[in-house]
């Protein structure tokens, strides 16, 4: 049987395209895999210069950002061990506004770690230090995140109670992104005491707040609305 030269041609052709695109795909995974360890590298290499020549201030956002990292990576054991040696030095040198931040990263820390009372005691403590420092923001923040952890323990009232708390100061502060987050916590309270009403009345604030601000949180909303939106039609 006779191979026409074309025949040929096209099939080596062919090859060389399917080679290229497994080698590029090759080296676009292995990008992904690495930027994390890059990101770390780079952390690691920051902390070691702002301790040799003594700013303890970037020292601290530094271990932050680095237990941020790991926090993101689901190592909340060793997200903490960051977290807390922040937290020693914002103490040391008096920075009250990041020494709740630093108490309210521990304190997420413990939630993702399934310890919700340990999360509570350094949420609470956040909480008092925004409150007397007039840090609406970490305020706003932290009250959210004692919600989350209400809503854990089957608490809904209380987790009600902490977001509306939370959805005010986000509403008065003009903070649209954070009132969009805060408002479909507070959909999926709603949502799960079977007031199917009010939570699509929040979700659907939510998704206008989330797209004003071209969130990517809006596709998630959305999708959670119209599975929302069938469960009201079904009944």
């Amino acid at each position: 049987m006779n191979i026409s030269p074309f025949f040929i041609f096209n099939l080596v052709l062919f090859a060389l395209i399917f080679l290229a695109f497994l080698l590029f795909y090759r080296r676009s995974v292995n990008n992904e895999l690495n930027a994390p360890l890059k990101l770390l590298r780079y952390y690691e290499n920051a902390l070691e210069n702002y301790r040799k020549v003594g700013n303890r201030t970037g020292e601290a956002d530094t271990l932050g950002k680095i237990g941020l990292h790991y926090n993101s990576l689901g190592q909340f054991d060793e997200a903490l061990g960051y977290f807390n040696d922040a937290l020693l030095i914002r103490c040391e040198i008096g920075d009250r506004t990041d020494e709740a931040t630093a108490l309210n990263n521990i304190g997420s820390a413990y939630r993702n770690l399934d310890k919700p009372q340990e999360a509570l005691r350094f949420y609470n403590k956040s909480l008092t230090i925004s409150r007397e420092e007039g840090d609406n923001v970490g305020e706003a923040i932290t009250l959210n995140n004692i919600g989350l952890v209400y809503d854990g323990l089957g608490q809904p009232e209380e987790s009600l109670r902490n977001y509306n708390e939370s959805l005010l100061i986000r509403c008065e502060a003009g903070d649209r992104l954070g009132e969009s987050l805060t408002r479909y916590s507070i959909a999926k309270i709603y949502w799960g005491q079977g007031e199917l009403i009010s939570a699509r009345a929040e979700l659907q604030n939510a998704v206008k707040l989330a797209g004003a601000e071209k969130s990517p949180y809006q596709i998630h909303f959305q999708q959670e609305l119209a599975v929302l939106e069938e469960e009201i039609a079904d009944i």
